[in-house]
């Protein structure tokens, strides 16, 4: 009995051990000016391992307001998936981004990238 116990008890550790791997992810954020301050703002989001991702959460915000914010997702191996949102200001903004797993709400990226105001 006991025997039987310890082989369950590795197998079910065995089992577990293959989620715990976190992906690498790869995000670009591009800004693009219009007329009257609106800008574009173009987020991609790349899973740079050979398996699928966790479901993930992704959030671009500007002065605390969401600006893109999809609900979460899956990247296949190698997937790229491509975000779009907009708005308006003239001035010089910072845009937040970060990417976290859905399901534990780890933080895979926390980045921050400034836009430069309009000329």
């Amino acid at each position: 009995m006991r025997k039987l116990i310890l082989i369950g008890v590795a197998l079910l550790a065995a089992g577990c051990g293959g989620d715990s791997i976190t992906p690498k992810i790869a995000t670009e954020l591009k800004a693009q000016r219009g007329k009257d301050g609106e800008i574009a703002l173009t987020l991609s989001v790349k899973n740079e391992t050979e398996r699928p991702t966790v479901p993930l959460l992704v959030r671009v915000e500007v002065a605390g307001a969401p600006v893109i914010q999809p609900v979460a997702f899956v990247l296949n191996s190698k997937e790229e998936h491509v975000l779009k949102g907009s708005l308006n200001t003239k001035g010089a903004v910072a845009a937040r981004i970060t990417v976290k797993e859905a399901e534990r709400g780890r933080m895979l990226a926390d980045l921050t990238k400034e836009i430069p105001a309009a000329e």
